[in-house]
Parts: C-alpha cells; structure tokens; sequence
C-alpha cells in the first residue's frame, strides 16, 4: 500500500495487529543497547509490520520503540511511529532539536515522504509515558498489537500512578 496519505499511514499505524515472530524474551545486548526485533501481521493477513525496540545500557531513558511498515510489493521499510525518550538532559539540548531532552514521539507523514525526507521526520514532546516501560505499553496499545501482554507481561499503565496527560488521545500523534 503506497504511504500518499496521512489517513492510510494513521490507518496501518492503529489497524489491529498480531505477532508473527518474537525474537527472545529478553532484549539482547549489541553495543551500548540492549535490543528486541518483532515481526508482525494485519489481522486481515493485508500488512505487514517489524517492531524495533532499542535501549541504551548506559542511560534509562535513552530510548527507540518504532513501527516499520514493510511494503508487500518490495519490502521496502518505512517508519511510521516512533516512542522515544530522552537523549541528553535538558540544558544540553540545542535549538535544532531540542525534544531530545524530553520524551517524545515521531510520526509518519505523507509530505515528508514526498519531499524525500525519513517519514517520521519532525518530533513532538509527549507527556504520555514517562518512562521506557511506560512507553512500550503506550507504543503497545497506540499500535493495536494484540497479544503483546503475553511476551512483555505486566505491562504498566504508560504513566505512573496519580500522574495524567496533559494531552487527550490523539492529540500528539
């Protein structure tokens, strides 16, 4: 499915999702991160999608957790969500990107791919988790993938008890 529009990218972002293939229970480790691949299916057997989950050993909230879609006609990879956290503290941060001191999140859009840019270029901050385990369940339940509290059990709530979004569903991605 080509990815011209806005509306098919947020469709294949929330269509609902199974997984098809998990790699370990336990992220690995490759250099400074630890890692996960899983690969997944449209519940219409139509799409397919890899999940790329990245942690720094280094620093907790140095994060990636991202939705590829692969293109059935040439399995060409596009990223259309992308969870992540925070790189570097704040007063580090500088002007051309400066979510990168708080959590943010990458979305998809058809304009950046037709200027040629990454789909997901451009970021905006979010206050929808507040951790890495936050955002793997936000990332989870954003995306529909069904059957994900069976390979990462006890899932928590994407923000920490007592503590709430200042944005409603939707409103940032």
């Amino acid at each position: 499915m080509p990815l011209t529009d806005d509306t098919i990218i947020q469709s294949l972002k929330t269509c609902p999702k199974r997984i098809l293939r998990f790699q370990n229970k336990e992220l690995c480790e490759s250099d400074r991160y630890k890692r996960q691949d899983i690969e997944l299916v449209s519940e219409d057997g139509k799409e397919r999608f890899h999940v790329f989950i990245r942690k720094s050993l280094e620093l907790a909230d140095d994060f990636s957790i991202g939705l590829q879609h692969i293109a059935i006609e040439d399995s060409e990879r596009t990223v259309i969500f992308r969870c992540n956290g925070r790189y570097c503290p704040p007063d580090s941060a500088d002007a051309v990107t400066p979510h990168h001191s708080e959590f943010h999140i990458h979305s998809g859009k058809a304009e950046n791919i037709a200027a040629g840019l990454k789909a997901e270029a451009g970021a905006v901050i979010t206050h929808s988790y507040a951790s890495f385990d936050g955002a793997l369940a936000y990332f989870m339940r954003t995306c529909n993938i069904n059957g994900a509290d069976r390979y990462f059990h006890d899932l928590p709530s994407p923000l920490p008890p007592g503590q709430s979004s200042l944005f409603e569903d939707g409103d940032e991605n």
